[in-house]
């Protein structure tokens, strides 16, 4: 009787893009770059300064709404903020069912005075722990069960051009951001259809997401 219960689970992506706390790299600019043995180059702030915003042509920020299946599935809106390091969060999404996917939409912008270049993409363990998925269950919840649900369980993200993704990409070259124009960044927080059911509730949490660019490909 117990199994055949409603499942609930919570998706937790805590901080996303600086799914996370998504940072812009400033690679290029890291250290001095000695023009002449009399000189010394230092960028603006201005000069590499890639953010999200909400829309592909210019800079705008506002809440994040996802689009969810079904259409009852409860989701909250993602945050944009941009007065540090770049960052989207809040995004998570409660599960009752396999089949079941919020995926949000906004954009990283080239806000900056050079071109910049998407270096890598970065799945961060979960702060203390040694894995970038952590499924934990309720009281009264099989473990076993929940551990083969968590399975199928994902944060998937596609910026731009790149294949979409669910571990990372550790090496990106050829990926060009021009200045003044922004690309697609899609997460997508999923319960994969057909897959294991746990018998009661459970929570799923998830390491930050970074996104690395830099001024030099």
């Amino acid at each position: 009787m117990e199994r055949n219960k409603k499942t609930k689970v919570i998706a937790i992506v805590p901080l996303i893009i600086g799914v996370i706390d998504l940072s812009i790299g400033f690679a290029a600019f890291s250290s001095i770059l000695n023009v002449q043995s009399s000189a010394n180059v230092k960028p603006y702030n201005s000069t590499m300064n890639v953010i999200f915003s909400s829309a592909e042509s210019k800079a705008e920020v506002t809440e994040i709404t996802p689009v969810v299946t079904p259409n009852s599935l409860v989701a909250t809106n993602g945050i944009i903020d941009n007065s540090n390091d770049p960052t989207i969060s809040n995004l998570s999404a409660t599960f009752t069912e396999p089949g079941q996917t919020a995926v949000y939409k906004f954009y990283a912008y080239n806000a900056g005075e050079l071109n910049a270049f998407l270096k890598s993409i970065v799945f961060e363990n979960i702060t203390g722990q040694n894995a970038t998925k952590v499924c934990t269950a309720s009281a009264g919840t099989s473990d076993e069960l929940v551990q083969k649900a968590c399975e199928k369980i994902s944060v998937k993200v596609k910026v731009g051009n790149e294949l979409e993704t669910s571990t990372g990409k550790a090496s990106i070259t050829g990926h060009t951001l021009a200045k003044e124009n922004g690309e697609a960044v899609i997460i997508t927080l999923e319960y994969e259809a057909g897959t294991n059911r746990a018998d009661g509730d459970f929570n799923v949490a998830f390491g930050n997401i970074t996104l690395n660019y830099s001024s030099a490909d």
